[in-house]
């Protein structure tokens, strides 16, 4: 395992933001994040796979802190089940929208089905087989989302924010709203004064 930017031993609160290592990625967890570990802690890795040897980097997380964040940002040994993202503003970096637009469909629900299974078994100690289906509306894992919350930037633009984070990404689509959400023209027009515009497609309703 390489690191680069490795703040000085010894400094319980020192940043370990931006620091890079290579990885070999464990299960899938709770989130949209894979597992694996760093200096002997827990890192919660985004934009990863299960078996892949990835670049990670650590986007949030001090020395002493017992689990770290971080991204894949390099791949170095992909899985089977790596797809290109569908949507442009999808990836480490970017809209924090998404989790898991990198994986194959079919695959990227046996992988949420594992998350619900391992959490029954581990708070109520029941073996249960989950299966987790397409949601109304679903066209190939997009178009499922029936409410947006838009962020709003100083220019006025509306756009969807990076994970755990402030900033906001413009954006003229996203594929996992409904169709009559994007219909609406929201993210194409300017909301000066708003801070957010939150779309709802309500069942039932004409408009």
């Amino acid at each position: 395992m390489s690191d680069q930017g490795h703040d000085p031993e010894g400094d319980s609160r020192a940043s370990l933001v931006g620091t890079q290592f290579e990885a070999l990625i464990g299960k899938v967890a709770h989130g949209g994040h894979c597992v694996t570990r760093y200096d002997g802690r827990v890192v919660f890795v985004r934009h990863a796979l299960p078996g892949e040897t990835a670049r990670v980097e650590i986007t949030d997380g001090r020395a002493g802190d017992r689990f770290l964040l971080g991204d894949a940002v390099e791949m170095l040994q992909a899985s089977e089940h790596r797809v290109v993202p569908r949507c442009r503003f999808a990836g480490p970096g970017k809209c924090g929208g998404c989790d898991w637009q990198h994986c194959e469909l079919t695959y990227q629900r046996e992988l949420k089905a594992a998350v619900v299974a391992e959490q029954l078994q581990r708070l109520a100690g029941l073996d249960i087989d989950v299966a987790v289906e397409a949601l109304p509306g679903d066209k190939e894992g997009t178009r499922w989302r029936t409410r947006t919350e838009f962020a709003i930037d100083d220019a006025g633009a509306a756009g969807l924010r990076l994970h755990h984070s402030h900033e906001i990404i413009p954006v003229d689509d996203c594929l996992i709203s409904s169709e009559r959400i994007i219909g609406t023209g929201v993210p194409g027009r300017r909301w000066p004064g708003a801070t957010s515009v939150d779309v709802v497609d309500a069942s039932g309703e004409a408009g």
